[in-house]
């Protein structure tokens, strides 16, 4: 298993490749200068990167976005769409994990997205029945 800063320095290196840039070297990135980064930025259809990651299965980028405070209760603008429901469709069992504790601490592990459906509908409704428990 990879440490943090091991997780970070990719994620980094990612988003600098993203943009359009090459990485000369490959060296570590401190955590210090990734908590500078708004881990709950928001895109225009209101998706931060807890929302992606999820919807992506990345159970380790899940951890390390919990890890740095990602918020568990933003919500997407159009459809109203928690992480959770994310990880519920996808039936990412080990993601739903990380997030149904910090998700109830909130109250919101019943709240339904747009149509009204919550994580456990929309779990069912995929038929991955493994994230019933």
């Amino acid at each position: 298993m990879q440490t943090c800063s091991g997780v970070a320095s990719k994620v980094y290196g990612l988003q600098l490749a993203g943009k359009g840039r090459r990485l000369q070297k490959e060296e570590p990135v401190a955590l210090e200068r990734l908590v500078a980064v708004d881990v709950n930025q928001r895109s225009i259809d209101g998706y931060t990167s807890l929302h992606v990651a999820t919807a992506a299965g990345n159970a380790e980028m899940v951890a390390l976005l919990l890890e740095s405070r990602a918020d568990v209760s933003l919500s997407t603008v159009y459809r109203s769409e928690l992480p959770i429901h994310f990880a519920a469709q996808g039936g990412y069992d080990i993601v739903l994990r990380l997030l149904a504790e910090p998700t109830k601490a909130r109250g919101l592990l019943d709240v339904g997205n747009v149509t009204g459906w919550n994580a456990l509908h929309l779990a069912v409704a995929a038929q991955h029945h493994g994230a019933e428990t």
